[in-house]
């Protein structure tokens, strides 16, 4: 079960995440619907690394501000 709190996701276990849920924790159904994130406060490098990440093409001279429009097409 993915949980999360302040930005954070977790993958948690019955018992354990039982007890974040009774904190104030919430239940993701898919890492689909992560929290919105401050993209602006990652480096281009941290950007490219996440596009990466997620399978998107980049062009080898991106601006930050071409990362981050990429990043929440």
């Amino acid at each position: 079960m993915l949980l999360t709190y302040n930005g954070g996701i977790i993958d948690a276990a019955d018992e354990f995440s039982a007890r974040l849920l009774a904190n104030g924790w919430q239940r993701v159904d898919s890492t689909d619907e992560q929290p919105d994130e401050d993209l602006s406060a990652l480096t281009v490098a941290q950007l490219k690394a996440l596009c990466s990440e997620r399978g998107i093409d980049v062009p080898s001279r991106a601006t930050k501000a071409q990362l981050i429009a990429l990043l929440t097409a």
